[in-house]
């Protein structure tokens, strides 16, 4: 068994073909396969069962798989070492919400710490940041739990609750929490229909045997808190995501009952994104970000 036998078997077990290995791997697809040969044939062992077109880790790729990553993880160790320091470059995502806030004051402290690293950062939805992961295109990206593709790895950075965000005039400021019996009829602008914060406005407001009142939805939570400033209505959006851009424009803040939060964290591909380079950015974020924490 060697490294490259063991990038082709992890890009296999990940990508579920030969094929999207080989495109992953920058590799020819003859090549990728000689290499599972090889390997099966060396361990006497059947790594992938073919069905429906993919291939299926068997038991034995099972028990295999995290015992592989510990060795990458053990070589990327040993090149950081080596290196004496970071990434000579590295690609983060993140969605459009945190673009005026917490990215750059990242990509600020990341060069403070290495000014050689080069930086690319792209500013997409959360389901394109995963995929954009899992398929190599990004180092790292910040996402919200849960996220369920295999190709990624992550580290919980915490959580944040939903908020309700209005003018500091407003009635609704007078209450220390606000259910949706609160809100009543009030016109909320709204992110998208199918977030996850919105879902659970929703559900919040059905509980209540109440429907919420929104004709303007927006892509990002920034512009929410714009809308907001200019008078039109409020807004029921993340605390972490928020918290900027309400202080920035004298908005005011007040828990959304009952409680609902969300967690985020920081992904990286199993096979491409050393954990210790994941490690750094988290606990950079994590000075930059105010989140609730388990360990708190």
């Amino acid at each position: 068994m060697n490294f490259t036998q063991m990038r082709s078997f992890a890009a296999v077990y990940l990508h579920g073909s030969t094929v999207r290995a080989a495109d992953f791997l920058d590799r020819s697809q003859s090549q990728v396969s000689a290499d599972l040969r090889a390997l099966e044939a060396g361990m006497g062992l059947t790594l992938f069962a073919r069905q429906g077109g993919r291939l299926l880790p068997t038991t034995s790729a099972e028990a295999l798989y995290p015992r592989v990553l510990n060795v990458f993880a053990a070589h990327d160790d040993a090149m950081a070492l080596a290196r004496g320091r970071g990434a000579d470059s590295l690609s983060i995502g993140a969605t459009r919400s945190l673009s005026m806030t917490v990215v750059p004051r990242l990509v600020r402290a990341l060069r403070a710490q290495d000014p050689l690293i080069a930086l690319n950062v792209r500013f997409i939805s959360y389901p394109e940041l995963v995929i954009a992961v899992a398929e190599g295109q990004l180092d790292q990206a910040i996402v919200k739990l849960p996220v369920e593709d295999q190709r990624v790895h992550y580290l919980t950075l915490g959580s944040a609750p939903l908020v309700v965000v209005m003018q500091p005039d407003d009635p609704l400021t007078c209450h220390a929490t606000i259910s949706p019996a609160e809100i009543g009829a009030r016109p909320i602008v709204r992110t998208g229909a199918t977030s996850p914060a919105w879902r659970a406005v929703l559900q919040a407001f059905a509980s209540h045997r109440k429907t919420p009142v929104s004709e303007i939805s927006m892509d990002g939570v920034g512009p929410i808190c714009r809308m907001i400033a200019d008078g039109e209505g409020i807004g029921i959006v993340n605390r972490m995501l928020a918290s900027d851009y309400a202080a920035d424009l004298g908005l005011v803040m007040r828990p959304f009952a009952p409680v609902q939060t969300e967690t985020f964290a920081l992904i990286g591909h199993h096979l491409l994104t050393p954990r210790h380079e994941l490690e750094t950015v988290a606990q950079t974020l994590s000075q930059l970000i105010e989140l609730d924490r388990d360990d708190k």
